[in-house]
């Protein structure tokens, strides 16, 4: 997957402040990719450092004979979008990065996170999920919580 643009973070600013005691970041681990067997666990990982994991060769999008519009599924109706993306998400499905690039696409919403297949999830997929982010949920959790059909 090619990453046009994100917003820029300095470091120790990645996350929000949480206000009233409501967290509007999730404060769980990200898992960062260091290599095919290991992980590392941060609650303070940069955008920086997501978008490097998940632009690293590591990533099996990135060495996959795709064509990039199997990574933009048109249909609206998230069954579909699934049938029309299959193959990019089979190959999100065997990725050690998908809970990196998932976690970048949440921070980068706005950016273009919002669109195409990021972390083997369609568009309307990962719209749902952003709420339990928001609350807080970790996207490891998030990938575990969701249902076999819809990854």
């Amino acid at each position: 997957m090619t990453i046009l643009a994100l917003p820029q973070q300095r470091a120790g600013h990645a996350r929000r402040p949480a206000t009233s005691g409501r967290r509007t970041r999730p404060a769980g681990p990200v898992l960062v990719a260091a290599s095919a067997d290991l992980h590392a666990e941060s609650a303070e990982v940069t955008v920086e450092e997501l978008s490097a994991t998940v632009m690293s060769p590591l990533a099996q999008c990135a060495g996959s004979a795709l064509d990039p519009d199997e990574w933009y599924p048109i249909a609206s109706k998230p069954s579909r979008a699934r049938a029309e993306a299959a193959r990019a998400l089979a190959v999100c499905a065997e990725c050690p990065v998908r809970a990196a690039c998932l976690e970048l696409s949440m921070r980068g919403w706005d950016a273009g996170g919002e669109h195409g297949i990021w972390g083997g999830l369609v568009e309307a997929d990962r719209a749902a999920a952003r709420a339990g982010w928001l609350a807080g949920t970790p996207v490891t959790a998030l990938l575990t919580a969701i249902p076999a059909e819809h990854g």
